[in-house]
């Protein structure tokens, strides 16, 4: 192989390795994009030379650790630990009083590298901040990410402040160009590598992984679009570029490390105020058979308003019995948007809906027309009323190609039994046969070293744009099972077998999502005589149930909601008008 050009690294693991070290090496190999490489009993050096690589990430017994030449590169929280304890005793941290950091902020470390300034940020922080780490190696991702995820050496505080930071493979060039303005109220950068430390051996093993790309003004610029207060900087004591974009020189940082700057956005006391008009904004939301839709209608018809649905299935062309799509009768000439919008085996994903929903809601209000927010699928409301930044864990083709290609070989049950080692509260809403979401789950987990739901946790913040108002309606639970027993006799009536086994001649199969919706897969089953119709049926009544308890937990989550008991009204005229109240009280000048 010596003809070769070099291999930036493979991945091994120690000598008789086994079990849960050989998975771990498997995923490192998934998220570098490095080949996995049996150890046997050859030694690294010989590895290294038989592949004619750079880096050989060792898998290690509690350790992964990357060796170049006679460097050793592993995670250790470094100095992070005793800076927290000097914290706790009253002791003033140079980088946090730059960074002006309070409890349940959102920091960008665009330049995460060993992580020890991040660990810090997260513990001032707290359990409602935010950190999110870019580092543009995947090695060194890959090893601080595991990590923090794994270290025990230290006080409870530390591991649980590393434990909070999203570690993300990502080049701060790219992501800053993306993200919206003011999504962090701070963005971090130091460059630590400009000005070179020959002196300590674990800097140096980690200095060939490092990006020593410097700093310009065009990525300064970006980074103060995107901080709500500040931008800090750690570099050298001349700082002319940043001097020239305002930036001010906020303290010595000691003979090594260079000063601290930071950019003023003049907002470092109180909320960030959002200087643009609040859209006004109407949510009806709850579970399903509550009479969303026409509640919605009778108050868009009374207030000039428009229906933006929230709901996952609706979206589907084609079908309509099964997911409950109002009739054009049913709309009563209110405009109605996001329905209708893919065919049923379009990648539609909650970013689209977030997208297009914001753009549908800033539409109608340009219009004068009030937005009306209607459904009962919560994520896709949270997408639009949080700025959930999908960015955050970016698109890893090569882990990707990985559990297809185990799923072709051993089936998908193997990736689903894989996500539910790691997360089983999310294994537990995908099913089996979505293969698409099982591996994005994965990808999260494993870019990210968090579960899906604490992802989704960390990676959202109010979004600044809308006046809410939040009406949830509800049947107490006896009530409601009637109620949806009901329904899904009348969609047997109108022709859902129909209706399913139309989608299926036309090639839309079981494994698509839309096909795994509600009343979907219950038919689909009897379809290929897997049991009875009336067993269909029966399976989808108690699925729907579960559903609609799932739907009401979920929505019990929002302390801002006004619940509307829906048996003590007479008429849907007698709802409407109750939100009818509530919009005039809310939004008075509409």
């Amino acid at each position: 192989m010596a003809g070769w050009d070099k291999l930036p690294g493979i991945v091994t693991t120690s000598l008789k390795a086994r079990g849960e070290q050989l998975a771990l090496a498997a995923r490192i190999s998934a998220q570098t994009g490095l080949p996995l490489v049996p150890r046997g009993k050859k030694a690294v050096e010989e590895l290294a030379g038989e592949w004619n690589a750079v880096h050989v990430i060792v898998v290690k017994a509690g350790k992964v650790a990357c060796i170049t030449g006679q460097y050793e590169f592993f995670f250790h929280p470094g100095m992070s630990a005793l800076r927290i304890k000097e914290i706790k005793s009253g002791k003033n941290d140079t980088m946090i009083n730059a960074m002006n950091l309070q409890p349940g902020q959102r920091l960008l470390d665009c330049t995460l590298g060993l992580g020890s300034d991040a660990i810090v940020a997260s513990y001032v922080l707290g359990k409602e901040g935010v950190v999110v780490g870019l580092e543009s190696s995947p090695i060194v991702a890959a090893i601080v990410r595991h990590g923090m995820q794994t270290y025990r050496k230290a006080a409870r505080e530390v591991l649980d402040a590393m434990q909070r930071v999203v570690v993300q493979n990502e080049d701060h060039r790219r992501l800053l160009e993306v993200l919206p303005d003011n999504r962090y109220d701070v963005v971090y950068f130091d460059p630590m590598f400009r000005l070179p430390q020959m002196k300590s051996s674990g800097i140096n093993a980690f200095r060939p992984l490092a990006d020593h790309r410097p700093l310009t003004p065009e990525i300064i610029t970006q980074a103060m679009r995107v901080a709500a207060r500040r931008v800090v900087v750690k570099d050298s004591k001349r700082g002319s570029v940043l001097h020239k974009l305002g930036f001010n020189r906020f303290e010595g940082g000691g003979k090594r490390a260079g000063d601290i700057w930071h950019y003023d956005q003049g907002r470092l006391t109180g909320d960030i105020m959002n200087t643009r008009e609040k859209i006004p904004l109407l949510i009806i939301a709850g579970p399903t058979a509550t009479g969303k839709t026409a509640v919605a209608v009778r108050v868009a018809q009374h207030l000039a308003g428009e229906v933006v649905s929230a709901d996952s299935m609706q979206i589907y062309r084609y079908m309509n019995i099964g997911t409950a799509k109002p009739t054009v009768a049913e709309m009563g000439g209110v405009p109605h948007h996001l329905i209708d919008v893919v065919d049923p085996d379009a990648d539609f994903t909650v970013a689209n809906f977030q997208a297009l929903a914001r753009q549908a809601i800033q539409d109608i209000h340009q219009r004068g027309k009030l937005p009306l927010l209607v459904g009962g699928t919560g994520f896709y409301i949270d997408a639009v009323i949080y700025n959930y930044d999908f960015s955050a864990a970016a698109a890893n083709e090569e882990l990707r190609a990985h559990y297809k290609h185990l799923a072709e070989q051993k089936g998908n049950d193997a990736v689903h039994d894989e996500l539910r080692q790691v997360d089983p509260e999310t294994a537990a809403r995908i099913h089996v046969n979505d293969l698409k979401r099982t591996i994005r789950a994965l990808e999260i987990y494993y870019q990210t070293g968090v579960k899906g739901a604490m992802f989704r946790e960390k990676n959202k913040v109010a979004y600044p744009g809308y006046d809410i108002l939040f009406g949830g309606l509800y049947y107490e639970r006896d009530k409601l099972y009637k109620r949806i027993e009901a329904r899904v006799d009348r969609m047997v009536a109108e022709g859902l077998v129909r209706e399913v086994r139309g989608l299926l001649d036309a090639g839309y199969h079981r494994g698509l999502v839309s096909m795994q919706g509600l009343g979907y897969k219950e038919i689909i089953g009897f379809l290929n005589n897997e049991y009875s119709l009336a067993e269909a049926v029966h399976m989808l009544k108690r699925n729907t149930r579960r559903f609609a308890k799932r739907q009401l937990t979920w929505f019990k989550r929002y302390s801002n909601i006004k619940w509307i008991d829906m048996e003590k009204y007479d008429t849907i005229d007698s709802v409407a008008g109750v939100i009818e109240e509530y919009v005039a009280a809310q939004f008075p000048n509409r």
